[in-house]
């Protein structure tokens, strides 16, 4: 019996059709794809089995999703400084503190956890400096978290959401970006945020100053989170510009340009 697989490349509209046993031919194909790469041709060729998309397949697993999230999770390495990795695969040990903490300026803070990296603050408060032209005002609500607090914010989410919805929405202890002292929540946790001009703002002006939307709208299988329109991330100039242009996630940019 042949077995045929459909390869859609990014629209219904034109699909390829292959023998999956002609594995010359699919990885021919693979190789074609932009973030091809050569060190996970095997894992490629096994996950074709159950994703027909190339882009998907390679997306996927390149960013790890062929795995289950918080299974077989990964040091993050902070060395990296500005574009270390949090997420559900890759997380901080529970004593992390960055060393150069500072607090927000009471102009640009509304909220009790006021503190981001060095970098990651000045460059904050430029941003938010420079939204006062616009008549944009840009808060923080909620920026470094410890390990413990973080624990704490997750087991009351499950007891008072369930777990579910507390898995969509809010990292397990470790695994936050909070924890990395790079990441802030601007003005409001409401989803409402994304109507407001102030998010518009961020959305084409963020980047200039090295944030990032973290959670994007229709990207949460990638990132493993429901849109967040008020959490954003600091991954220097050249790194956020990369990720805008290219319409892709953190966790895309690291597997592509990073751990390649």
């Amino acid at each position: 019996m042949l077995f045929i697989i459909i390869l859609c490349f990014g629209c219904n509209k034109y699909k390829y059709t292959i023998n999956y046993y002609d594995r010359e031919n699919l990885i021919n194909i693979l190789k074609d794809n932009k973030y091809y790469l050569e060190k996970n041709i095997d894992k490629y060729l096994s996950y074709s089995i159950l994703n027909n998309n190339i882009d998907n397949i390679v997306r996927e697993v390149n960013v790890g999703l062929y795995r289950d999230y918080y299974i077989n999770i990964n040091e993050t390495d902070t060395s990296l400084d500005n574009i270390v990795l949090v997420n559900k695969y890759n997380c901080l040990k529970s004593d992390y503190i960055p060393d150069d903490l500072e607090e927000i300026s009471n102009l640009y803070n509304l909220g009790q956890h006021n503190m981001l990296r060095k970098e990651a603050k000045n460059m904050f408060e430029i941003m938010a400096n420079d939204a006062l032209n616009d008549n944009i005002k840009l808060f923080n609500i909620s920026a470094f978290r410890n390990y413990n607090y973080q624990e704490y914010i997750y087991n009351y989410n499950i007891m008072h959401k369930g777990f579910e919805l507390t898995e969509k929405y809010v990292a397990r202890a470790g695994c936050s970006e909070h924890q990395s002292g790079l990441s802030l929540d601007i003005n409001s946790v409401n989803n409402s945020f994304k109507d407001t001009n102030e998010y518009k703002w961020l959305i084409n002006n963020s980047y200039k100053y090295g944030f990032i939307l973290r959670y994007p709208k229709e990207k949460e299988r990638i990132t493993g989170f429901s849109f967040e329109p008020w959490h954003f991330r600091y991954v220097g100039k050249e790194v956020a510009l990369i990720i805008k242009d290219e319409n892709i996630t953190f966790d895309e940019y690291y597997a592509y340009y990073i751990n390649n």
